[in-house]
């Protein structure tokens, strides 16, 4: 079964977003995203970015669908869009069967979870995801929604190659990665991680 990734930006006060959108505008942030939701190690796969349909409206329209990597959207609502690369499907449990799907394993090297709030608690509640990583924002932001964080007996820090160990400053806002691995999730191959 292809891995599937939990990545997340976070406040304090565990803070996630405003009025269906960033509270915060950090390029480095946004290139961190994109860097880590397209990066395989099979040249012949792509990573899958999965989203409810609020995250997917918060995306300028210029940079929809998010480039090189198959676009699934949660929403039991929102008809099919007609764009390559682009999937709607009702809920999260249409995404458990397309990630455990043959042809999925052939071509998807990564399901990467992205949001929102909804989305993120179904999955961390499911169990079925591998590594969560967290951009942690050192500072204090306006939020109407949170992430709700797994329990922490159940994660291991681990580090990943292609994240940046040390505090990053943009704007003046003090952020760090971590990545965690799911103890609880049977462990997968993975070429970026070692325990820390």
């Amino acid at each position: 079964m292809a891995q599937i990734n939990i990545i997340v930006a976070i406040c304090e006060k565990y803070g996630v977003g405003k009025n269906n959108s960033l509270p915060w505008h950090l390029s480095k942030e946004i290139q961190h995203f994109k860097k880590m939701t397209t990066s395989v190690s099979d040249p012949n796969k792509i990573n899958a970015v999965i989203m409810g349909r609020n995250t997917w409206n918060s995306i300028p329209v210029k940079f929809r669908p998010l480039s090189g990597r198959l676009n699934i959207i949660v929403s039991s609502t929102m008809p099919q869009v007609n764009e390559e690369d682009v999937i709607v499907i009702s809920n999260w449990r249409e995404a458990i069967e397309m990630v455990k799907h043959p042809l999925s394993e052939k071509f998807i090297e990564t399901f990467w979870i992205c949001g929102g709030a909804k989305l993120y608690k179904d999955v961390i509640e499911s169990g079925l995801w591998n590594r969560l990583y967290v951009t942690w924002i050192m500072k204090e932001f306006d939020c109407d929604v949170f992430f709700s964080f797994p329990d922490k007996n159940t994660l291991k820090l681990v580090e990943d190659d292609r994240i940046p160990s040390d505090i990053q400053v943009e704007k003046d806002v003090e952020n760090q990665n971590h990545s965690y691995c799911n103890q609880s999730c049977p462990p997968v191959d993975d070429d970026h991680h070692t325990q820390a």
